[in-house]
């Protein structure tokens, strides 16, 4: 210890004669200036050790909450533990730097909360050699259910998004930016999550025409067929880039019965819309883009035909059953489309009107 003060005391007498000297050699770090910083890694140099302890990063987060239809938001949304800030464990980390586009992919970038409320990470403040204290640092932060950042051609960083298909097992993604130069910020950086993916919500009840005609509808699932559910999110810009629907990009969403917040067999529909939720804080997330309808009947629908909903019930009146069977759920199907391009960070509400309509999988009413 008094061989480290030592030499610090010597470097620290050096340094004025130095800088009256020779400004620009004193400048170690390269911030266009000398101060104590520039001290700090003479003496690391000398005593071999790093200096990168001085320039570790604080994270503070707050979050843009998803937007109602009806304009107000919303910051409850259950898929993820860690879908708003207030319960985010930890996220991912990579920092853009250089206009060669250098992008960091170390482990050392998952970040971890500390005791005194702000998130931390392993990783230092990019050494003075490749990125100077002036140099702006862009921070690329997200939280989702895979570690997947990476370059495009151009250099530019994005995200691979692929969702979960069925709806419970789902993450949320939330996304933050920020440059900053270490001279601006001092390694003290604030974070803006926002969400990237649209939160939809499902309802279902019975028609009227088919209470009147006296059938009971007993509904165990709800299968939306032919959804994207790949796609890449620009973190430079937030733009979404989201593929054609093909067999490699689509998959099925498998939205289950609740009943008082738990999973159930079924659900018995009456006129009133039931939700296909543990509650109305929970949601399916999708990709927002386009969902073209499916312009053909089921059994000969591919990938590329669009959107049907498939849903798993029993139809039946005075042990008449249409669907399924006293043992068994059937099933009937419902062509579905919206364009959900403008909802990334919105809810889009939907009600299943279970009624008259509804078809068999080759495409034939079912009730006449």
């Amino acid at each position: 210890m008094k061989r480290k003060l030592a030499c610090a005391a010597i470097a620290l007498a050096f340094l004025p004669a130095m800088g009256q000297a020779q400004t620009y050699n004193c400048d170690v770090n390269g911030d266009g200036t000398v101060n104590v910083a520039d001290v700090m890694l003479v003496v690391d140099k000398v005593l071999g050790t790093s200096s990168d302890s001085q320039r570790r990063i604080k994270f503070y987060v707050t979050e843009e909450p998803f937007e109602t239809e009806s304009g107000g938001t919303r910051k409850s949304i259950r898929r993820a533990p860690e879908v708003t800030t207030s319960t985010l464990k930890q996220f991912y980390l990579h920092l853009l730097y250089r206009e060669e586009g250098i992008l960091e992919l170390s482990d050392d970038h998952h970040t971890y909360i500390t005791k005194e409320g702000h998130y931390q990470t392993e990783a230092t403040w990019p050494g003075n050699l490749v990125s100077p204290l002036s140099t702006p640092v862009s921070f690329f932060a997200y939280h989702n259910n895979q570690e997947s950042c990476f370059l495009d051609e151009a250099n530019k960083p994005y995200l691979l998004v692929e969702l979960e298909e069925n709806s419970s097992e789902q993450t949320d993604v939330l996304v933050a930016k920020e440059t900053k130069s270490w001279n601006e910020c001092e390694g003290v950086i604030n974070l803006k999550f926002h969400h990237a993916c649209a939160a939809a919500q499902f309802s279902i009840k019975k028609s009227e025409k088919m209470a009147e005609k006296g059938y009971n509808v007993e509904v165990n699932q709800v299968v939306l067929h032919n959804i994207i559910k790949t796609g890449d999110y620009m973190l430079d810009d937030f733009t979404w880039k989201i593929p054609e629907a093909s067999p490699e990009t689509v998959t099925k969403f498998t939205l289950n019965a609740y009943r008082n917040g738990e999973k159930t067999d079924f659900i018995s529909l009456t006129t009133d819309a039931t939700l296909l939720a543990k509650d109305e804080n929970d949601f399916l997330f999708l990709l927002p883009t386009k969902i073209e309808s499916v312009n053909r009947k089921y059994s000969e629908a591919t990938a590329a035909d669009g959107a049907y909903i498939e849903i798993k019930c029993k139809v039946y009146k005075d042990n008449d059953y249409k669907v399924g069977s006293l043992d068994d759920f059937g099933s009937v199907y419902l062509p579905f489309g919206y364009d959900l391009s403008g909802y990334k960070g919105k809810i889009k509400s939907f009600v299943i009107n279970f009624g008259t309509s509804i078809r068999d999988f080759d495409g034939y009413l079912i009730i006449q």
